[in-house]
């Protein structure tokens, strides 16, 4: 007589979940240095939307993150139009894990940015950006 060890590891459902969603803006408005006031914007409802060729089982639980930003050096930062001024700010409600929507279906999630007017009060004028690459992964 002899043991035979068998093993069949089985894969999880084909998470080719892919989702399209609008471009996100995100704006804080005008900064007022003399204003003492923390600077708010909101992305609320943010929308994501499956597609219907993936597998966007509401049983798979999605993580929605975003990078440090295309300016990100110890934070995030928005960048001014000289390329040498920055203003740090920080997303608020990012990361988070949702479940999957279904096929063919939209999920929403709210997050925001905050910039303390301590990072703004002394910036020179003109406008400042920064583009985040927002992630979805099941």
């Amino acid at each position: 007589m002899a043991l035979l060890a068998m093993a069949a590891p089985v894969m999880a459902k084909d998470l080719t979940c892919s989702f399209r969603a609008k471009g996100l803006t995100m704006s804080f408005g005008a900064l007022d240095p003399s204003s003492g006031l923390n600077a708010s914007a909101v992305v609320s409802p943010a929308t994501l939307t499956a597609d219907s060729a993936g597998d966007c089982d509401k049983a798979v639980t999605m993580t929605i993150d975003a990078d440090g930003g295309s300016n990100y050096s110890g934070s995030r930062r928005l960048r001014g139009a000289s390329g040498s001024d920055f203003i740090p700010y920080t997303l608020v409600g990012i990361p988070i894990s949702i479940a999957g929507p279904g096929n063919a279906k939209y999920t929403q999630f709210t997050f925001s940015g905050v910039i303390l007017w301590t990072s703004y009060a002394d910036a020179p004028a003109g406008n400042y950006s920064d583009t985040v690459m927002i992630s979805v992964t099941p």
